[in-house]
């Protein structure tokens, strides 16, 4: 009597496979939780879940907030979690009367009233105005930003023999911020620029006096940056 062989049964072995692949992910996590020393808990657990196939809720304040725009006011800088220098000394500018730090496209801006740095219709340097200026020099030293400076009037006319309109009077005074940064503060120049707009970029209305004397401004902008 002839007899039959058994036909060979296949895929059977397809629990091995599965069963290598679980011990292989239990050695990638062992690795990685020795890795990490076991004592950060939170990426630990981090993952433990993309193990798991879980996601567990994130515990509050676990993310570090990032700052905010400050308002323009004194003492209106937002503290954030993680202060930096730079952020320290923008925040001790806020709170000087007659600056606003804001946040805008092209950088940060450093808003001063023209009175804070110049006699009215002059464009030297007030005594009062260094220390000031010291603290714009120390975020300069601090970072690569380059800086801008732009002198702005209001629309009242100015005829002088120095300052035959406001085109010259904004002009010479961005300039003379520019040249106590490069000389008395040795800010590389090459790193500097300045510019007069006259009464061309308003803030506010030349109609009132509020208005005038918000136009009457030297802004300072720290090219790129951001609070």
């Amino acid at each position: 009597m002839a007899i039959k062989k058994r036909p060979a049964v296949h895929g059977g072995d397809e629990w091995r496979i599965a069963y290598i692949d679980l011990l292989t992910n239990v050695l990638i996590f062992f690795i990685m939780a020795f890795s990490l020393s076991i004592v950060d808990v939170g990426r630990l657990q981090m993952f433990s879940e993309y193990f798991t196939g879980k996601t567990a809720p994130k515990a509050a304040g676990t993310m570090p907030q990032t700052g905010r725009v400050p308002i323009d006011q004194p003492g209106g800088l937002v503290p954030r979690s993680s202060i930096t220098p730079v952020f320290e000394e923008l925040k001790k500018l806020s709170q000087i009367p007659g600056v606003q730090v804001s946040q805008k496209k092209e950088g940060v801006y450093l808003t001063l009233a023209d009175k804070l740095l110049y006699d009215v219709g002059q464009a030297d340097l007030k005594p009062d105005a260094l220390p000031i200026l010291d603290r714009v020099a120390q975020i300069l030293t601090s970072t690569a930003f380059d800086l801008r400076v732009e002198g702005h009037t209001d629309s009242v006319p100015i005829h002088t023999p120095q300052f035959p309109s406001n085109w010259e009077l904004s002009a010479t005074r961005a300039v003379s911020v520019v040249r106590y940064l490069v000389e008395v503060k040795k800010i590389p120049p090459v790193r500097l620029s300045a510019v007069g707009y006259g009464e061309f970029k308003p803030v506010a209305s030349n109609e009132t006096p509020e208005g005038k004397q918000s136009n009457r401004r030297v802004e300072m902008v720290l090219i790129g940056a951001k609070l």
